[in-house]
């Protein structure tokens, strides 16, 4: 007691403790763990690789979704030009020049029946250059 400067004796009662030896061999395990390692754990990488890829479409996929796609508006003229481009015949240019009935077109028409129904040699390529388109 440090008041009194008295030292106190602490009484306890006697425990008989026995110890048997045992076998060191039994008391140790054969296996390490944690395990060791063995190298890259790719099964962590591959999970990380998916993640990134799906990340990366998500950032690409609104882009090609939304981009403005340009409309391209043909007036009449335009869409006469490409039929007339795309005739191979003969016959089919001068049913494309008679279905637009225009005046413009008369002496191509008159030229595309004088081969088709009289058996005249035009080249197609040759009154498709020489046609007068409107303006």
């Amino acid at each position: 007691n440090p008041l009194n400067e008295k030292v106190y004796e602490l009484v306890l009662p006697s425990y008989d403790v026995k110890v048997k030896q045992i076998d060191e061999a039994s008391l140790l395990d054969k296996e390490d763990y944690p395990a060791k390692s063995e190298g890259i754990d790719w099964s962590f990488w591959s999970w990380i690789f998916s993640y990134v890829l799906v990340f990366i479409a998500g950032l690409l996929m609104p882009r090609d979704i939304f981009r403005a796609k340009k409309i391209v508006e043909k007036n009449d003229e335009d869409l006469l030009k490409s039929k007339i481009a795309k005739a191979k015949t003969h016959k089919e240019l001068l049913q494309t020049l008679l279905l637009e009935n225009d005046k413009h077109f008369s002496k191509s028409i008159k030229a595309l029946e004088a081969v088709v129904y009289n058996g005249e040699q035009k080249s197609l390529s040759q009154i498709k250059k020489n046609m007068e388109y409107r303006s």
